[in-house]
């Protein structure tokens, strides 16, 4: 019988040798998804919370804040997160400065 292996560049040596404990598929199933989601949730706010701190700097040039903008919408939409078009729109205006 041929061994198979994985390489799993993602996950740092301990979480891999906690892989390797798992005795069933299902049982290395939930611990993979566990850790992902994990990191997925924390990828998740870290973009939101860089869309929301999103500002316009007094001197800054509106084409390239738009470009950020519409660069973080993107990858928040890679993740299947939604937002509605008025939504992006209050978004935007919340993020020029007020003069």
């Amino acid at each position: 019988m041929a061994s198979m292996k994985y390489d799993l560049p993602l996950l740092d040596y301990k979480t891999r040798f906690s892989l390797w404990q798992e005795k069933t598929a299902a049982e290395l199933w939930l611990k993979l998804e566990s850790i992902c989601m994990s990191k997925y949730l924390t990828s998740k706010m870290h973009i939101k919370m860089k869309l929301f701190s999103h500002k316009l700097q007094e001197s800054g040039s509106v084409l390239n804040h738009i470009s950020v903008f519409k660069e973080i919408v993107a990858d928040l939409v890679s993740i299947e997160v939604q937002f509605d078009d008025e939504d992006l729109g209050f978004l935007l205006l919340c993020s020029l400065p007020s003069s």
